[in-house]
């Protein structure tokens, strides 16, 4: 029984508008949306209730309320293993014939056929066979047995067979305290009806309705239930068990099975698996050489797999997100094959969108605007009401949810002679109300004076669950030009608000054999862009704002802040940016045109020759970089000491605008040089929260004077005198302070007298695997940053992003370590301790290796 109510608000809303004069072109463009802001009830799905007598509900099967506002398709993202529009290829499907053998999914089980059926109509798992009462066994209350083709039932929970002094075991005929003998049961008639709970006999055995069958078709012997693998039980060749849900069929006697189906592949098979001269009909699905196979016509002792014939045989594709599929496409999707249990087409899938442009030229001025308003306020409820009286002899769900899929884009430009102004701003006002419910002093499942549901399935469940998810896109963009003045401004605005509940009310007597559920989720997707373009011949001017209820980013550009190699600008307490020396300098710069590019080439020709000194000693003696890199980085906590982080000198920096590298040579090919500058390249060091070494900066590149094996100097130029070095007042010096090399983020290997040439992605990196020319004493977890050195990076990894190692063998004597590099630590290591309490399997991060 379901109670279902669904809304979907689709909108396509384009404006757009030009404007040319000769004097002043002005252009506008304004799109405003309200929904149901004036009170509307939104989306509503209720069973009603009352002030003291509420309404009764009894469903035979599920009971659904269900209230649904959908502005996208989110069936087609979810996988079929987690999709309720998806069931197992196996799955039982009313009115197919079946084969002898054949295995199906049923009522809360898998099933085979023990015969034949040209039609079947009845649920497989619709009867369960009563077991043979056991002297040794355990019953709870209630439970029926069969002893000598009488059906009993147990009044008390029995742990075993009564033994009187002389060893004679109570059997249940007997046992009148433990034991009570049910009527006489009838012999299965088919086109009867049968209610939950009623006793048949068919084959000799006697049989109990698990569900209520209207007319019955199927004879409870027709299907037999496939019953779990026991740890240490004997197995006959033929035996089929499932394991994991999965069903496995016994290829050899097995005298006492240790190992599950899974793994004991010299014992067991799947029972899906295609073998040759097997007996297969057509529809029938097969798995072969991890691959499914759907049979075009019954195949019957064939011998030819399912991949070479063709003819019989047509593959079944893995399942892709977003795909469109017919009622009843099969799919592949891990290592099972679904069908769709509808049609996937995508026909709900909506968005609501809204563009809005304005483009204006002027020979004097030129103005133009442009603006997307959205207000949006929508309710869903679903909801079981107060003092309703409702059962369901499976499951029920009272369930809520919406989801939003918003663009809006507002554009703007405008050119003119003397001034252009333009301006473009997107408003999103979103108010949403997402609730399920059940009521005060409702009854659920509690059914009479006892409050019990006779007609409820061992698995029987009740859910409440509310949920509103939101994927937003926002941008505003203009750009004004002008001969004298350009200005223009741009905004995003965004303000979110959600109520997501789900409620068991006062009062309230809820319960179910299984599970019960209420659970409310909530989860917003937000990008925000705002671009801004100005020019003016003697001044200009923008500015550009985002801001949203869940996120703020507040933009500026960068204006007289350091410096640094590799083209990055940062922004530094203390530094150029923020010193009251040069604020006036900037100040004056930014007031017009011909000032600011005055005060531009002052800047410059200070910044030239500032650098003067270190450009010129890397023209003569900077080594090349390594190309791509792997840096350890140690985690900082708060309250603990830090300690310096290293990386090479080309490490991390990969912006465009860096200076480009001179033409270089490595020491060692200079004959000229001293015996005592044999060090190849310079080395840098970077500290974090630790005084640097007196006379030397972190972070700057110096060359090297080897004194002794262990003893080196430090210049400034390749063939400069030494530093002079001190130790600082503070005595804050740290203990991980070190010099690596600008070509190598390690120690090389070496192979003789031979360095190993530096790392090189087409031959380093296979698979998932990278094999290092360097040693970078590295273990399982810790933490790296891959550098590509301003090359392209490896396809997969990104650039200056953080990884963790999982070393897969340690260095030889002409290589470093090969590792992988997974994404988080929990996937590097597996321990419970980094994966929230639970081991998991290791996850190397997945890329393609380079052509």
């Amino acid at each position: 029984m379901s109670v279902t109510a669904a809304a979907t608000d689709p909108v396509l809303a384009v404006a757009a508008s030009a404007g040319a004069a000769g004097e002043a072109g002005i252009a506008g463009s304004i799109i405003v949306i309200l929904q149901n802001v004036a009170g509307g009830t939104g989306v509503r799905a209720a069973i009603g209730g009352g002030t003291t007598v509420g309404t009764t509900v009894r469903a035979g099967g599920d009971l659904t309320v269900a209230a649904h506002q959908n502005t996208d398709d989110p069936a087609l993202a979810v996988a079929p293993d987690r999709s309720a529009a998806w069931h197992t290829s196996d799955t039982w499907v009313a009115g197919t014939a079946y084969r002898t053998g054949r295995i199906v999914s049923g009522h809360a089980g898998q099933y085979v056929a023990t015969r034949t059926l040209t039609t079947s109509t009845d649920l497989p798992g619709s009867w369960r066979r009563v077991a043979t009462w056991d002297a040794d066994g355990e019953y709870a209350t209630g439970t029926v047995v069969d002893y000598l083709g009488t059906a009993y039932r147990a009044l008390t929970d029995v742990v075993g067979a009564p033994v009187l002094d002389d060893g004679t075991i109570v059997t249940p005929d007997v046992d009148v305290e433990e034991w009570q003998a049910l009527a006489a049961s009838d012999a299965w008639a088919a086109a009867s009806a049968y209610a939950a709970g009623d006793l048949v006999t068919d084959g000799g055995a006697i049989y109990q309705a698990a569900i209520a069958i209207a007319a019955a078709t199927d004879a409870p012997s027709d299907w037999a239930s496939i019953q779990e693998w026991t740890r240490g039980g004997a197995y006959a060749s033929g035996d089929l068990v499932t394991y994991d849900g999965m069903v496995y069929r016994a290829i050899a006697d097995i005298g006492e099975s240790d190992a599950g189906p899974r793994l004991a592949t010299a014992d067991w098979q799947r029972a899906d698996a295609w073998t040759a001269g097997g007996s297969y009909a057509a529809g029938q699905v097969v798995f072969f050489d991890d691959g499914f196979y759907r049979a075009k016509v019954a195949v019957d002792g064939s011998t030819t797999t399912p991949d070479a014939d063709v003819a019989r045989w047509a593959p079944i594709a893995a399942w892709a997100s977003g795909s469109h599929y017919a009622q009843g496409a099969l799919v592949a999707f891990g290592d099972i094959a679904f069908r769709a249990v509808d049609a996937l087409d995508g026909t709900t899938a909506q968005k609501i969108q809204l563009y809005a442009g304005g483009l204006a030229f002027g020979g004097t001025a030129g103005v133009g605007l442009a603006a997307a308003v959205l207000v949006r306020t929508m309710p869903v409820t679903a909801s079981i009401a107060s003092d309703d009286d409702v059962s369901s002899a499976a499951d029920l769900l009272v369930d809520a949810r919406q989801h939003q899929d918003l663009t809006s884009i507002a554009m703007a430009g405008a050119v003119g002679g003397e001034v252009g102004a333009a301006g473009s701003t997107t408003v999103l006002v979103l108010t949403d109300t997402t609730a399920a419910s059940i009521g005060d002093r409702t009854l659920v499942n509690c059914v009479g004076t006892t409050c019990t549901d006779p007609s409820a399935h061992p698995t029987q469940t009740v859910q409440v669950t509310a949920a509103d998810t939101s994927t937003i896109v926002g941008a505003a963009g203009m750009l004004a030009a002008g001969g004298t003045a350009g200005v223009g401004a741009g905004a995003d605005v965004k303000a979110i608000t959600k109520n997501t509940t789900a409620t068991i009310g006062a009062a309230a007597h809820v319960q179910a054999a299984g599970d019960i559920v209420v659970a409310a989720t909530s989860s917003e997707d937000i990008l925000s862009i705002s671009v801004g373009g100005a020019i003016g011949g003697e001044g200009s001017g923008r500015a550009e704002r985002r801001c949203s209820g869940h996120h703020r980013d507040h933009r500026r550009e960068p204006g007289g802040g350091r410096h640094h190699p590799g083209g990055r600008q940062r922004h530094r307490l203390g530094e150029r940016g923020d010193d009251p020396r040069h604020r006036g300098r900037q100040h004056r710069a930014g007031r017009h045109g011909g000032r600011r590019r005055r005060g531009r080439r002052a800047d410059r020709h200070q910044e030239h020759h500032r650098h003067d000194r270190r450009r010129g000693r890397r023209h003569r003696a900077r080594a090349v970089g390594i190309d791509h890199t792997l840096h350890r980085r140690r985690r900082i906590h708060a309250g603990h000491r830090g300690r310096p982080h290293v990386q090479p000198a080309s490490s991390r920096h990969t912006g465009t605008d860096r200076q480009p590298r001179p033409r270089t040579r490595r020491l060692h090919d200079q004959p000229r040089l001293p015996a005592r500058l044999l060090q190849r390249a310079a080395g840098r060091l970077r500290r974090r929260r630790w005084s640097s070494i007196g006379g030397l900066r972190a972070g700057y590149t110096y060359y090297v004077i080897v004194v002794s094996s262990t003893e080196i100097q430090l210049s400034q130029a390749p063939r400069g005198p030494p530093l002079h070095l001190t130790i600082p007042a503070s005595g804050r010096m740290g203990q991980a302070q070190r010099f690596v090399a600008t070509s190598k983020a390690g120690t090389p290997i070496t192979q003789g007298s031979k360095i190993v040439p530096v790392f090189t992605p087409a031959v380093d990196v296979t698979g998932r695997q990278i094999v290092l020319p360097y040693l970078l004493d590295a273990v399982t977890g810790d933490q790296v940053v891959y550098s590509a050195g301003g090359d392209t990076p490896i396809a997969g990894l990104v650039d200056g992003h953080t990884y963790y190692v999982i070393v897969v063998s340690g260095p030889t004597g002409t290589m470093g370590q090969t590792i992988s590099l997974a994404d988080t630590k929990c996937h590097a290591t597996g321990a419970a301790e980094d994966c929230n309490g639970d081991n998991v399997a290791r996850s190397p991060w997945h890329w393609m290796s380079p052509a």
